[in-house]
């Protein structure tokens, strides 16, 4: 049986996240000119793979059949309470799609790299005083891409991957890691 576990990818904090947006219209290609969104420092992240299912049953109440609907977003509290970051993720993002590029670090003795390549940032904000640093809300919807996107070696250095060759997701994919040593 092949494993597909890892003690060392037990990973309570991911160390030196890091979330980058860029621009995408509904063909899912980068908007010109191509401008980079770094989204400051991440106090927690989740990111999740909700399945909401419907049952059909019959009159005698057996499941003859099922709908599956699955939704992929990443949800995090950003510490950074900045005009410039309010200003973005209150009304900037509003009817806008984005491609989004997630980083965390050391796990089991590698990097991952998350690409995102087409979803919706949810516009909102909440600043707190006292308790700031923890009261900015972040979620991003990914949607699925009826088209497999190739993300360039120009555009993966402009968002600052590691990863040098180019990364593709594929049809339907959403996203995809790539783990690099």
């Amino acid at each position: 049986m092949a494993s597909i576990t890892s003690t060392g990818a037990i990973k309570d904090k991911a160390g030196s996240n890091l979330w980058t947006l860029w621009e995408v219209d509904d063909t899912f290609a980068a908007v010109t000119p191509f401008t980079c969104y770094g989204i400051g420092s991440i106090k927690e992240t989740t990111q999740e793979q909700s399945t909401s299912v419907t049952k059909y049953k019959n009159e005698s109440g057996n499941v003859e059949a099922s709908d599956k609907d699955y939704e992929i977003s990443l949800k995090g509290v950003i510490m950074d309470t900045s005009k410039a970051l309010i200003d973005f993720l209150s009304t900037t993002v509003k009817g806008k799609f984005y491609g989004l590029y997630r980083r965390r670090n050391s796990v089991d003795g590698k990097t991952q790299e998350w690409f995102y390549g087409f979803g919706e940032v949810t516009p909102q904000h909440n600043v707190k005083s006292p308790g700031g640093a923890d009261s900015m809300p972040f979620e991003y919807i990914a949607l699925n891409n009826s088209s497999a996107i190739t993300l360039s070696t120009t555009t993966l250095a402009s968002i600052g991957a590691y990863v040098t060759a180019a990364v593709t997701i594929p049809i339907a994919g959403i996203f995809t890691i790539v783990e690099t040593a």
